[in-house]
């Protein structure tokens, strides 16, 4: 599957998940209040820093040694027995501190903890193996069908009474949904290993844990500092934020998902013209969708919280417009870190990452503690900057970078008109229902890329190219 069908059906799948996850939790947000969404918050962002020291960078190792296409079997095997020896570590350690998990979530989850970590340890092995055969879009539509599965069960749960043990309950079981899938679709199987691809994986795996802790690092930490010194209303507050601003980086989950692969195989081949051009084209369509993402949440981002999840979200309105400036920044962010794990340098990002947990670390304890969850925004924001600013040199001292700075400027014109017709609409036609909402997130999207391919040409022979592929797929 090449880099752009590939990105095409990783995209639309993150398209479905967004869509169920967006429509999930205005359910759940206006049937269980930000309360009970914030201790849930709070236990996906204790699950996720526990999988990210226990990943221990093995996932970025496993796609690595699989997707240069030699062995790929004895280094499935060999990731496997890796999984399996850090999954019991950690099931230990947490059995000795489920008392202070506990007391710090405000419920009792340990049973649930124990088994989402199983199921997410063996899951995530077996899509860094699709990865690494360049299997990601069926990798992503696994996802998908984890997702929904997700939200069935925790609709269920919920109708039944279950509230917060109905969250964390769905979440857990459908994390197991990926396994017997996966293995459906991976061509890699138990092949008796050695000590030497033990040593490869371990060799990749010792730097990219950088890559492992920049994944969870923003989407985890800012909860866990506020659920530590806020009540656990402003932890779904922002919870709730922190997802929505997830639509800016659709096309960049997409592509630098779809990317690593391949330019660790043109790595390996020493073809630097073809990592330069996919860099480039990279950060096009990534910022065509976080650009305007970014321009709409600047003008209804009151709005956007109040219709789709209740008036008393409404607080966070700086807090997302700050978060999706963030993700903004972290589209170009994501694919620089991404080139630099792809060119086998994945030393210089736990550099990075060794910078900016710090950095984030202390900007959130501090803000939090002085001005509330607009403060962890600000430290996020401040830090996705900061790794943007050390990524793109150390790049830089790699491979010639190929900023589309054309490209850009179109896309900023586009939103920038987008953003003067729907000012003057509002002018005339104030938002108070629904259905006014709807009506104008439909136009602005409509002028934004009406606009963008009219001026720009490259963009547009793309985007004929794109649909002629998708025309294809649905034949």
């Amino acid at each position: 599957m090449s880099v752009e069908r590939s990105s095409i059906t990783v995209f639309l799948s993150q398209i479905g998940v967004t869509i169920a996850g967006f429509l999930s939790l205005m359910y759940f947000a206006h049937v269980l209040g930000p309360e009970i969404l914030g201790i849930y918050f709070v236990y996906i962002a204790i699950f996720n820093l526990i999988v990210m020291f226990m990943d221990c960078g093995l996932n970025s190792g496993t796609i690595k040694r699989i997707s240069e296409g030699r062995e790929a079997s004895e280094y499935f095997t060999a990731s496997l027995l890796m999984h399996s020896a850090t999954l019991l570590l950690f099931l230990a350690a947490l059995y000795v501190m489920r008392g202070w998990i506990d007391d710090y979530i405000g419920v009792s989850v340990f049973h649930f903890l124990a088994l989402s970590l199983l199921f997410m340890r063996y899951s995530q092995l077996i899509r860094a193996a699709l990865a690494g055969e360049k299997k990601q879009g069926i990798s992503y539509l696994i996802y998908l069908a984890e997702n929904i599965a997700r939200i069935i069960f925790q609709l269920i749960f919920i109708t039944l009474g279950y509230q917060i043990y109905g969250m964390i309950g769905g979440f857990c079981i459908a994390l197991l949904v990926n396994i017997p899938l996966g293995l459906k679709f991976t061509g890699a199987r138990l092949k008796k290993p050695s000590m030497e691809h033990v040593k490869s994986i371990f060799s990749y795996s010792k730097y990219s844990f950088g890559i492992s802790l920049n994944e969870y690092l923003y989407q985890s930490m800012d909860i866990l500092v506020i659920g530590l010194l806020m009540p656990k209303f402003y932890s779904g507050v922002y919870g709730v934020s922190w997802s929505f601003s997830n639509a800016a980086i659709l096309g960049t989950i997409a592509i630098s998902t779809t990317l690593f692969p391949y330019i660790s195989g043109w790595s390996a081949n020493g073809q630097i013209d073809q990592i330069k051009n996919a860099f480039s084209e990279a950060l096009t369509y990534s910022l065509m969708l976080a650009i305007p993402a970014f321009a709409g949440v600047l003008i209804f981002s009151g709005d956007l919280l109040y219709y789709a999840y209740g008036e008393a979200f409404t607080v966070a309105w700086l807090t997302l417009i700050i978060l999706t400036g963030a993700r903004l920044v972290e589209t170009v962010q994501m694919i620089t870190r991404g080139a630099l794990a792809g060119m086998n340098r994945p030393d210089l990002v736990l550099k990075v990452t060794l910078v900016t947990i710090p950095l984030n670390l202390i900007g959130n304890f501090v803000l939090v503690y002085a001005i509330g969850i607009v403060g962890a925004a600000i430290a996020t924001f401040a830090t996705i900057a900061v790794s943007l600013k050390l990524s793109l040199k150390y790049s830089e001292g790699i491979v010639p970078i190929s900023i589309p700075w054309k490209d850009i400027r179109d896309e900023s014109l586009s939103a920038l008109f987008m953003i003067l017709i729907l000012l003057i609409g509002l002018h005339f036609v104030h938002v108070n229902r629904y259905e006014i909402l709807g009506a104008y997130t439909a136009i602005g999207a409509a002028v934004y890329f009406t606009t963008l391919i009219t001026i720009n040409e490259k963009i547009r022979v793309k985007m004929i190219s794109i649909f002629r592929v998708l025309i294809k797929k649905s034949l």
